[in-house]
């Protein structure tokens, strides 16, 4: 007959509790150049890794069969819900305004789109 031991778990006091030094993470919108020049929009919070995972074909369907991809433009987000409205943003551009944004005339693309929302909103 095996006899089952009784494990005590340590409970940590509040002031114990290590506390994170980390920042909270970066969200990043981008744009990326496919392989057959046109262009797909999305966000993640490691960039670099995101752009590698579609190279290997485990990202985005749409990328999987026009690699290899890319980085046309990024903009770092302080939270993912601005990385989101971002991203909305910017697939509600037309071709030719997305095109300007990955060439790097992009400050004044974003107001307009922000005042085309606001606009639209305001009907």
């Amino acid at each position: 007959m095996k006899v089952k031991k009784k494990v005590k778990k340590k409970v940590k006091k509040k002031s114990e509790k290590k506390t994170s030094s980390k920042k909270t993470p970066s969200w990043f919108a981008y744009l990326l150049r496919c392989g057959d020049g046109s262009l797909y929009c999305g966000i993640t919070n490691k960039l670099k890794l995101r752009i590698a995972a579609h190279n290997r074909g485990k990202g985005a369907k749409y990328t999987r069969s026009r690699g290899p991809v890319a980085l046309a433009w990024s903009r770092r987000c302080k939270t993912k819900s601005h990385a989101l409205k971002l991203e909305y943003r910017i697939k509600q551009m037309p071709k030719i305004e997305k095109e300007r944004l990955a060439s790097g005339r992009d400050a004044a693309l974003l107001r307009a789109a922000r005042v085309r929302e606001n606009s639209v909103a305001n009907r």
